[in-house]
């Protein structure tokens, strides 16, 4: 797992379900981008990927969301 200052780590599991095989979502880059994105943890076999959303960004950033 790399990882640079404002970016999540790549792998970092999270407690989202992915809606189309039921594994866990984890942290992603783009290799091209550089921009982040959560894709299903069976990959390739499941190719299911979403936008990071901001308060799951703060959390496993170790940030206190504004409700906390």
């Amino acid at each position: 797992m790399t990882t640079t200052p404002g970016k999540l780590p790549d792998g970092k599991a999270t407690e989202k379900v992915c809606p189309d095989c039921g594994d866990r979502l984890v942290v992603r880059t783009n290799k091209a981008t550089g921009s982040q994105f959560l894709g299903c943890a069976n990959w390739p076999e499941c190719r299911h990927t979403e936008p990071i959303p901001e308060a799951l960004r703060m959390r496993l950033a170790g940030q206190p969301t504004l409700f906390d």
